[in-house]
């Protein structure tokens, strides 16, 4: 337990040194080891890094502006996450308490730490409206 501790608060520094999370600002949102202890992922809102354990060392990255938690399949052959969920629109807002929330189809993607490529995007079909939605920005009734 402790040499992962210690390995990922080196592999948290060196993705911060060399700028590969957090170019944008983006707070990292995690850091997640393969289940075979060989390489880390370092997630933001823009972006995976994926790095290798020994040599410490940035391999590739995954551009993943509306992603959600990036996971390693079992077997650390893989990254799979869900991609394209939901975004408020940049447009102006319509009224005090309202927005525009824009929804895509959301994509499966699976991308391969052998060579850093993307293996499959699969489209989830029925989950979300392609063109818009006006919401009310209420807060919770429970507040």
């Amino acid at each position: 337990m402790r040499r992962f501790a210690r390995a990922g608060l080196l592999a948290l520094a060196y993705v911060h040194a060399a700028g590969t999370a957090c170019a944008q600002g983006d707070p990292l949102r995690q850091l997640r080891f393969s289940p075979d202890g060989r390489y880390v992922l370092a997630q933001d809102n823009s972006e995976i890094a994926v790095l290798s354990m020994s040599p410490l060392a940035v391999l590739f990255r995954i551009p993943a502006q509306l992603a959600g938690d990036a996971q390693f399949t079992p077997d650390s052959r893989q990254i799979v996450f869900v991609s394209s969920l939901a975004r408020a629109d940049r447009q102006p807002v319509v009224g005090r308490d309202r927005g525009l929330l824009i929804r895509s189809a959301p994509h499966v993607e699976r991308w391969k730490l052998a060579d850093g490529t993307r293996a499959e995007s699969t489209e989830i079909r029925g989950l979300a409206c392609v063109t818009g939605q006006l919401v009310a920005r209420r807060p919770h009734p429970g507040l």
